[in-house]
C-alpha cells in the first residue's frame, strides 16, 4: 500500500550544522508516523567548508 506525503518547503531557511536535515528546511505530513519519521531524518545535503 502506498503512502502519501505532504512537504510544505520554506523559501528560505539558514541552518547552522554542516549536515542539513529535511526537517531543517521542511515541514513533513503524512498519516502514518513512522513515514513522517522516516522521511524527517533524511539528510538532503552536507556542507563542506
Amino acid at each position: 500500500m502506498s503512502k502519501t506525503v505532504y512537504l510544505n518547503i520554506s523559501q528560505i531557511t539558514e541552518v547552522h550544522h554542516k549536515e542539513v536535515q529535511l526537517k531543517d528546511v521542511a515541514t513533513v505530513y503524512c498519516d502514518d508516523s513512522a513515514v513522517t519519521n522516516k522521511c524527517n531524518a533524511l539528510r538532503i545535503k552536507t556542507i563542506h567548508l
